[in-house]
Formats: structure tokens, sequence, C-alpha cells
């Protein structure tokens, strides 16, 4: 009888554990909207605009602008097109960080960026402008964490330049160029006009350093509380390079503490960069091309970085003789750019 009643609490107990498996199986479990990493990147003060002050006081031996015109696009709002001011009405608004000398004026001015008038810009203005309007999958997908157009979203006649500022959920994203014209002052103030689409980059600056060692933080914001491998986080954000030097062709110039931002922790328990350990990688022996610009404390503020793996000894001397400035294009095939007045025919 008891070995009856037994069985019988069993068979009961591993019907109620099929139960309880079959209810969390077969549940629909509640859906959790994921945070994009660049939601979570941008929490990073040195990662949003207003990190960098317009006015920058860099030496212009040690650091050259990337470009003629550097600045960053401002999405206009959508009432702002209706009273068309250009002829094709695609336009953002730029916030101008550098332009050429005889336009100094405009740096720091917010002016309008449109297109130049071309048979053949305009045909191609009139294939790309498009409505936009997210599908149920394109809005599921920013759910998942994915990083979409938002605030272009049910807008009509998009243009690419309207899609470039909206590119991202934030006005960050920083833009240059080589030629525009400039026009207007009047009632719809300056204008400035380009014929060519222009470059997404990172950094209003570049230089040539080579990276010494980590130097002590002055102060907590200078240690990361999380970063890569074994805790403590010991080593700081500050960084002790020397420039390359033009006349000796070495690196044996103007020593400098700079900053590279640790990053912050995104999704999966990833770093996308770390400065730890930089100093010691057998990666930057030939010297590291440092994007960026002075941040709030003065220091020049690294937003990317990269070997120099384009040019060797022999002919960085061209990199600075003529002004080539390398460009690092986000969306690129991994091609560097160079942006100059002249090619000389001993670079290549």
């Amino acid at each position: 009888m008891l070995k009856k009643r037994i069985l019988q609490y069993l068979a009961l107990l591993l019907l109620a554990a099929l139960v309880t498996a079959s209810i969390l199986l077969f549940t629909p479990k509640p859906f959790v909207q994921r945070s994009s990493d660049y939601a979570l990147t941008s929490q990073l003060a040195a990662n949003q605009p207003s990190y960098y002050p317009i006015q920058q006081t860099l030496d212009p031996q040690q650091y050259r602008a990337i470009d003629n015109w550097v600045g960053r696009l401002i999405l206009p709002k959508p009432e702002e097109f209706q009273r068309k001011i250009l002829p094709n009405n695609d336009w953002a608004w730029l916030e101008v960080y550098n332009a050429p000398p005889d336009q100094q004026d405009l740096v720091g001015q917010r002016v309008r960026l449109g297109w130049q008038r071309s048979p053949l810009l305009d045909q191609y203005l009139q294939l790309v402008t498009t409505d936009i309007q997210f599908t149920g999958a394109a809005q599921k997908s920013e759910q998942l964490g994915n990083v979409l157009p938002l605030r272009l979203n049910g807008r009509s006649q998009v243009g690419p330049l309207q899609a470039l500022a909206g590119a991202r959920p934030m006005d960050d994203v920083l833009v240059s160029f080589k030629q525009a014209q400039v026009t207007g002052n009047g009632q719809n103030g300056t204008i400035i006009r380009v014929e060519r689409m222009p470059f997404m980059v990172t950094g209003r600056y570049v230089g040539l350093v080579k990276i010494l060692g980590e130097v002590r933080g002055k102060s907590k914001s200078d240690i990361s509380a999380i970063c890569p491998g074994l805790p403590p986080c010991r080593e700081g954000e500050l960084l002790r390079v020397q420039h390359y030097n033009l006349q000796t062709r070495k690196f044996d110039g103007v020593e400098e503490v700079i900053r590279i931002p640790q990053q912050p922790m995104v999704s999966g328990d990833r770093f996308i960069s770390t400065p730890r350990q930089l100093a010691d990688s057998s990666e930057g022996l030939a010297g590291w091309y440092v994007y960026g610009a002075q941040g709030q404390d003065g220091l020049f503020t690294v937003q990317h970085c990269d070997r120099d793996r384009y040019f060797n000894f022999s002919r960085r001397r061209w990199f600075w003789d003529w002004g080539l400035v390398p460009i690092i294009l986000p969306m690129a095939t991994g091609k560097i750019l160079l942006s100059e007045k002249e090619r000389p025919r001993e670079f290549w």
C-alpha cells in the first residue's frame, strides 16, 4: 500500500514538472527592447559634439585640418522645408568648424548647405530623392538595437543631404569637403553650395605620432571605471606621444599628452575600443594617425586612430611636405583618400 502511494506521488511530481516545463517553453516571452550600441556609446561625454569647443588652438605644425571645409550637419525641421529657399529643396544646416582662409568668418556659424546647379546633378537628385516611410520590419529592427534614421520617418522628398544629416538619432554627423561656393548673406543667410556629396568623417584634425606610454591620471575622470581585461583599470586615458618631425623624418618632435577615451561596454559585453596597453602594441611601431580635436580640458582627444600602414618612412615626407591629409571614411572600403592641392609624382 505504501509502495503504491509513493508511485502515485512520484507520478504527480513528474506530471507537475512536465506542465511547468510546457508553460515555460510555450508561453510567449515579453519583448524587451534593446539599446543600440550607438545609444550606449553616446552617453560618454567625449562622444558628444558639445565636448569639443568650436574654437581650437592646436599647433598647425603638429595637427592639420582634415579638409578645407569641416562641419557638423544639423537636420532641418520639416516646417523649414515649406519655404523653398533652394531650387531642389535638398539642404541641411551646417555648423562650420573649419573653412578656407578667406572664409574664416564663417567658423562657428550655422549656415545652409545645399547643392550647386547643373543638369547632371539635377538629374541625380531627381533619381535619389524619395519619400521615407518605415515598414513594420524596419520598426522591429530598430527595437532589436539597430540604428535607423528615425527622424526621417514620414518625411517627403528626402534628398541626399537631408538623409545624411538625419542618418543618426542625434545631430552628430561630421562631414568634410574640399570646394564650395559661398553665396547669400541676405534674407536667407549664408548658403554654402557643393557639387559633390560631402565625406562623412571622424575628427576635425589629424596628427602623426608615436605613443611613448601611459600617463598617470590627475583625477578620477582620467581613469575609467570599467575596461577590458582584469580589474582594476590602472591605466588611464592619458598617453604621452611624440610627434613626427618633418626635418629629421623621425619621431623626435614635440612631446605631448593626449587623451584616448575608454569606450563604454556595449551589447554582448564588448568594448569597441580601448587605450589599454596601446603603447605596447606592435601595430604602432611605424606610428599612428590620430584624428580628433581639443576637448573641454584643452587636451587633444582622439576620436579615431589608425596605424601608419599606408606610407612607409621614405614616403611619409611627402605627406607633410605637400599637405596630404589621409581621410578615413567610416563607410568606405578600407581605402585611404588623400586631400591635396597637387599630388607629387614621386608620392606614388
